[in-house]
């Protein structure tokens, strides 16, 4: 019981003393296949670059570390590639959410981590959906370039990699082999406002 009480008892003080920020922005978002599979011709799906938004409330702290709460959104299309040609067949849009955190590298580079869940909201149930969409498990990582416009403002741009694995209800029930590695890529820039 003594040590539930002491944990936050030490992390009281540095979350209390701790300058609060808002980032908003924007950018775009690239995918892997997140599904492949051989019939007569190579076949595989993926979502298309899309137009991503994000919104990210965090807390800088004396050192110089800051932690946070992040959610992307993404606006795409489901694209199909069958005997080399590609087919955007819906709408395709997934919303990550995640625990955000960065530290100083050297002068205005900072390194960024993230953990999470990321929702696939598909525009049509067909396919690979048709039995619901999957929210997989997300981390990732990467870099980003801060630069100061005016005292609690600035500009952030952003490049970031994550990973997941992907796979469906529907594809478990037709015997799909397994979890489909699916990685993403990033640009963002945005603007950071401290309070």
């Amino acid at each position: 019981m003594r040590l539930k009480l002491l944990l936050p008892a030490l992390l009281l003080p540095g979350i209390l003393s701790a300058q609060a920020f808002v980032r908003v922005g924007g950018g775009m978002t690239t995918s892997s296949d997140f599904l492949k599979d051989f019939l007569v011709e190579p076949l595989s799906a993926r979502q298309g670059t899309s137009p991503t938004a994000l919104v990210l409330l965090g807390w800088e702290f004396s050192n110089g570390y800051r932690l946070g709460v992040e959610g992307r959104y993404a606006v795409g299309q489901w694209q199909v590639l069958d005997r080399g040609e590609t087919d955007e067949v819906a709408g395709l849009k997934t919303l990550g959410v995640g625990v955000w955190a960065d530290g100083p590298i050297r002068g205005d580079f900072r390194w960024e981590a993230v953990a999470g869940k990321l929702s696939y909201q598909p525009g049509r149930e067909i396919g690979p959906f048709s039995n619901g969409a999957p929210s997989p498990w997300m981390i990732g990582g990467g870099l980003s370039w801060n630069r100061p416009l005016s005292p609690g403002l600035g500009v952030v741009v952003s490049a970031r990699y994550d990973f997941h694995g992907f796979n469906t209800d529907r594809l478990d029930a037709e015997n799909y082999s397994s979890h489909q590695a699916v990685h993403r890529g990033s640009l963002t820039i945005a603007i950071e406002r401290g309070f």
